[in-house]
């Protein structure tokens, strides 16, 4: 559409001011069909991380770097180990996590026919 407007040049109107109040006309009217969504505030954290699974990151990237800079045997082994713990800890951490949700849903919903169980 700019393209368009930027090849007509009558009467001696300015191009971008044209293209500029038909963004505005646009807008507007997308605004007033449409309405404005509030923005949401994410969390840019996992509920399930503390300190040590932080530790454990750390220690897991600190050993990576090592291995990366030295390829010995050793530190390929330490990385190794490193990743097995911080990954255990983490699927440990999601799965009490999810038995925490199962149990507060399932106390809530008490009185009804829903139970919620894992799989």
């Amino acid at each position: 559409m700019k393209l368009h407007f930027n090849n007509i040049n009558t009467n001696g109107t300015d191009v971008e001011k044209e293209w500029e109040n038909l963004q505005i006309t646009l807008k507007l009217a997308a605004y007033e069909s449409l309405g404005k969504m509030k923005r949401r505030n994410r969390r840019k954290y996992l509920k399930i991380w503390d300190v040590h699974t932080e530790q454990l990151t750390e220690a897991k990237k600190t050993s990576y770097k090592k291995r990366l800079a030295s390829k010995k045997l050793e530190d390929k082994t330490d990385y190794q180990r490193n990743t097995t713990l911080a990954k255990r800890e983490v699927r440990r951490r999601y799965r009490a996590s999810w038995d925490n949700f199962l149990q507060i849903w399932n106390t809530s919903h008490a009185g009804l026919s829903l139970k919620c169980t894992k799989f």
